[in-house]
Formats: C-alpha cells, sequence, structure tokens
C-alpha cells in the first residue's frame, strides 16, 4: 500500500480512475458537491485530494481534504486542521479517518 498526495499539474493522468473511486461517496455529500466541483477544487488548491495504491499501483481508495485554519478565541493562538471533505475506497476510507490514521498522514504532509 502506497498513499500519494496528487500535485494538481498532474490530475489529468489520474483523474479518471480516482473520480471512479471518489464518486462512490458523492452521495453522503447529499448535494453539496458534484464530482465536476470536487475537481474543479483540487486543480484551484482548495481541496487535497489523496489516493491509496495497492501493489499493482491500482487506486484503491480516495481522499479529499482541505487544511482550515481558525483562531479559537482572542487569547489562544490560531489552530488548523484537516478537514475531510470525500472518502472513498476498498480499505474502509471513513473507518481509517474515524481511526485517525488519515489525520496523522494529512498532517505530517502538511
Amino acid at each position: 500500500m502506497e498513499v500519494s498526495l496528487v500535485d494538481p499539474d498532474y490530475l489529468h493522468l489520474i483523474w479518471d480512475e480516482a473520480s471512479a473511486v471518489l464518486g462512490k461517496s458523492i452521495g453522503t455529500a447529499h448535494g453539496r458537491y458534484s464530482m465536476d466541483h470536487i475537481e474543479y477544487e483540487i486543480l484551484s488548491g482548495e481541496q487535497h485530494l489523496w489516493l491509496v495504491f495497492d501493489d499493482d499501483k491500482k487506486v484503491t481508495s480516495a481522499l479529499t481534504t482541505r487544511f482550515v485554519s481558525y483562531q479559537a478565541s482572542y487569547y489562544w493562538p490560531v489552530n488548523s486542521w484537516a478537514e475531510r471533505i470525500s472518502c472513498a475506497g476498498a480499505d474502509q476510507c471513513w473507518k481509517r479517518w474515524k481511526d485517525g490514521q488519515w489525520t496523522t498522514i494529512v498532517m505530517a504532509w502538511k
């Protein structure tokens, strides 16, 4: 298994395969996102596309995130976190996010 962040400049090379996997999660967006919208936000840098590849270099899971910064109050410093937007795949993508595995990978990459 290999996890990789996709550079938006190379999205066109992998989008067909990635969107086929990611598209499985679009129903959970309840109309907030379409695949075209997600693609646009990846290309514009607002969302980040993460892919999991198996040993044969086939995409098995896909995750999109965006980094969110906020100041909790006047007295607390600015914090940031990775917000999961879409998540789908063969290896229980959501469970991995909930268990913190994806969060650790994404925040380490930042």
